[in-house]
């Protein structure tokens, strides 16, 4: 029985952002420019992903609470 080998394929994606609210899109960053507060900021993305896709957040801070997340569609 052959070995079966696993492998990782990373390759970023330019993101084309629209419907930007309450936010600066710069290249793939999107910087939150709204008063503080939950559910006043935030944009869609143009491009979509795939079955096999991954998509990863980051963050520089490390005390303030966040929040991402992912759909079809932009309703809100």
């Amino acid at each position: 029985m052959e070995a079966l080998e696993l492998a990782t394929v990373s390759q970023r994606v330019a993101v084309t952002w629209q419907n930007v609210v309450g936010a600066t899109a710069s290249g793939n960053s999107l910087t939150k420019t709204a008063a503080n507060g939950w559910g006043n900021a935030g944009a869609s993305s143009v491009q979509t992903a795939g079955s096999d896709a991954f998509i990863a957040f980051t963050t520089a801070e490390t005390h303030t609470a966040k929040a991402a997340g992912l759909s079809v569609g932009d309703t809100s």
